[in-house]
C-alpha cells in the first residue's frame, strides 16, 4: 500500500498506520530568561553609573564622602552652573549672599576668616559673564526654596550701567533647563562621568581649575599661566576682552541732529553754503573693479565691514560681525565709503582701561580706496597743510569723483590695507 505522509497541527501521522508517530520535540529558546538577564545588565549598569557619579560627587550635591585621595577638590562646572549653585546654596543656607560677575566669583572667599568672625555663613553666588539681572534671577530663585539671606554682597561695575538713559532695565529671563532634566543630567550622562573621572585625577592636579563647596572659582589653573606667560600677558587678554565688550555697549552720549543742523544754520545764516569737499558725478568710472565687501581692522579687538548692498544700492556698515544701526533700528548705510591710510600714533590721553588715545596725521600723503556703486577705486590721498582740501586721486592721475549722496571716510593705520571680498 503506498503510503502518504500528512502533517496536522499536533504530531505527523502517516496515512494508512495504527497509531500516530510522534516527532522528537524542537528546543525553544527561553526569551523569558534572556530578558531578564538583559533587564538585570542595563540595571547594574545604571547604579553602577549612579553609585560611582554619587560617591564621587563631583557638583558638590550630594556629599556621601569627602576623601582628600579621592573627591576632596571638585572640577569647575562646564555646564548647569547656575543651577548647581542654587542647589549648592539652598543646601548651605547662608546668612551671607555674594552675588555678581567674575569679580566676585574668583575674587571674594566665602570661607575667608573675616566672615567666619563675623559669625556668617557665605556662599558665593557670582557667576562669571554675568550681569545683574542674573544675579536678581539666581537670588529670586533662592528666595523661594531658602530662607532669605541676612546680608546680600552685590558686586556692581561701570560696564552694567552703559545703558541708553530712557530704556527701562530687561526683566530677568527665566528661561532654563527643568529641574529633573539638569538633576539627571548631573547624575547619569556621559558628562558627569567624565567629570567624576576628573575629580579623581584632580586630586594629584598642582594647579587644578576648581569650584570649592561654597561657590568660589579661585582659578588656581591661572599659576601655570603666570609662570610659563607672565602676569601681563594675562592682564592684557582680559583688558582686551573688556574693550571688546565696552564697544558693543550702547552710550549714554546723544545728540539731536535736527536741532543741532538748526542751530549751525542759525549761527551761519548769510555765509552761503561750505566749499565743496569732493567732487560729484553720478558717471562710474571704469577703473573700479566689482566687489562685494571691504573690511578693516582698526585694532586686534576692533574690525569692520562694508557689505554692498546691491538691492538699495548702497553700502551697510558691519562691525565685529552685526550690522550697525541708528537708535530708530535702521541700518547705517552709505553711498560712498573712502577709506584713507593714515599715520597712526599714541597720544598723550589714557582711558579707563590703559590704552593710549590714537593720534591720527591727517596731512601729507597715502594710499586710499573708494568704494561707491558696488566698485572699489584704488588711489592716493594728498593734503598738503590743515586748511586745504583733501585730494584723492585714481592711480591713473584722475581726480576720483564719488557719486550723489552721504559719505563715510574710514581712516585706518598705515600698513593696515583693507581686506576685500570680491
Amino acid at each position: 500500500m503506498e503510503q502518504i505522509q500528512r502533517y496536522d497541527d499536533d504530531a505527523p501521522v502517516l496515512a494508512g498506520s495504527d497509531a500516530p508517530t510522534v516527532a522528537p520535540a524542537q528546543p525553544q529558546a527561553s526569551y523569558k530568561r534572556f530578558t531578564a538577564w538583559c533587564a538585570a545588565v542595563v540595571g547594574a549598569g545604571v547604579l553602577l553609573v549612579t553609585g560611582f557619579v554619587a560617591v564621587i560627587d563631583p557638583y558638590h550635591l550630594y556629599g556621601f564622602v569627602d576623601s582628600p585621595a579621592l573627591n576632596h577638590v571638585k572640577p569647575l562646572p562646564e555646564q548647569y552652573r547656575e543651577q548647581i549653585k542654587l542647589a549648592q546654596a539652598t543646601a548651605v543656607r547662608p546668612d551671607l549672599i555674594l552675588l555678581g560677575n567674575s569679580r566676585v566669583e574668583v575674587g571674594l572667599d566665602p570661607e575667608s576668616p573675616q566672615v567666619s568672625a563675623h559669625g556668617r555663613t557665605a556662599y558665593n553666588m557670582g557667576l562669571s559673564g554675568t550681569s545683574l539681572t542674573t544675579s536678581e534671577r539666581m537670588y529670586a530663585q533662592f528666595r523661594e526654596s531658602a530662607a532669605p539671606a541676612a546680608m546680600a554682597v552685590i558686586g556692581v561695575e561701570f560696564l552694567d550701567f552703559l545703558v541708553k538713559p530712557d530704556e527701562a532695565p530687561a526683566p530677568p529671563a527665566s528661561t532654563g533647563p527643568l529641574p529633573w532634566q539638569w538633576r539627571f543630567d548631573t547624575l547619569f550622562s556621559i558628562k558627569s562621568v567624565s567629570d567624576a573621572l576628573r575629580t579623581v585625577r584632580l586630586q594629584k592636579a598642582a594647579d587644578p581649575e576648581t569650584m570649592t563647596g561654597r561657590g568660589q572659582t579661585p582659578l588656581r589653573n591661572y599659576n601655570q599661566f603666570a609662570r610659563q606667560e607672565g602676569y601681563y600677558a594675562i592682564f592684557q587678554q582680559k583688558a582686551g576682552d573688556n574693550a571688546k565688550n565696552l564697544v558693543r555697549k550702547p552710550h549714554n552720549l546723544f545728540v539731536n541732529t535736527a536741532k543741532l543742523r538748526a542751530k549751525s544754520a542759525k549761527a551761519t545764516a548769510g555765509e552761503g553754503p561750505p566749499r565743496r569737499l569732493f567732487p560729484f558725478d553720478e558717471t562710474v568710472p571704469t577703473v573700479g573693479k566689482r566687489v562685494s565687501q571691504v573690511s578693516m581692522e582698526f585694532s586686534y579687538s576692533v574690525d569692520a565691514t562694508w557689505k554692498w548692498d546691491k538691492g538699495a544700492e548702497r553700502w551697510q556698515r558691519i562691525l565685529d560681525g552685526a550690522p550697525m544701526t541708528l537708535d530708530t533700528g535702521e541700518a547705517i548705510t552709505a553711498a560712498n565709503v573712502i577709506i584713507q591710510q593714515v599715520v597712526v600714533t599714541e597720544g598723550d590721553l589714557v582711558d579707563v582701561l590703559g590704552y593710549h588715545s590714537p593720534e591720527v596725521t591727517v596731512t601729507g600723503t597715502g594710499k586710499a580706496w573708494i568704494l561707491r556703486n558696488g566698485v572699489m577705486i584704488s588711489g592716493t590721498w594728498s593734503r598738503p597743510v590743515m586748511g586745504a582740501v583733501t585730494k584723492f586721486v585714481s592711480k591713473t592721475g584722475e581726480i576720483i569723483p564719488l557719486t550723489p549722496g552721504n559719505t563715510w571716510v574710514e581712516m585706518v593705520a598705515k600698513g593696515t590695507p583693507p581686506t576685500v571680498t570680491k
